[in-house]
């Protein structure tokens, strides 16, 4: 969520909130599906060829998601990272402090 929302790490997609990024991860769950979301959010849908061959192999999840957002994004603004696995590294493998010591405070 947080790659669409912002967060320390990256600035997030302008135009998509909470209830809508929610969406878009439970419609396209995987790093190649958030590559698909962007190929698509990125598109005016008049450029996408012939709509069958568009849906071939994607999800009924991805399908439905693209079919009741096409208005909406075009208000999106997706950074050209999209998505950064350099961000989701980020959170996937902190880089945290692993020592024993006990805590002071300077």
């Amino acid at each position: 969520m947080a790659l669409f929302l912002g967060s320390d790490y990256t600035l997030g997609i302008k135009g998509v909130g909470i209830v809508n990024s929610m969406e878009i991860v439970t419609a396209f769950e995987s790093i190649d599906g958030l590559r698909r979301f962007k190929q698509w959010a990125s598109k005016a849908d008049v450029l996408l060829e012939d709509m069958s061959s568009h849906y071939r192999g994607i999800s009924l999840k991805e399908k439905n998601y693209k079919d009741q957002h096409k208005n909406y994004k075009k208000h999106w603004e997706i950074p050209p990272d999209f998505p950064s696995e350099r961000v989701i590294n980020a959170y996937l493998t902190p880089n945290a402090d692993n020592s024993t010591e006990p805590f002071h405070w300077g």
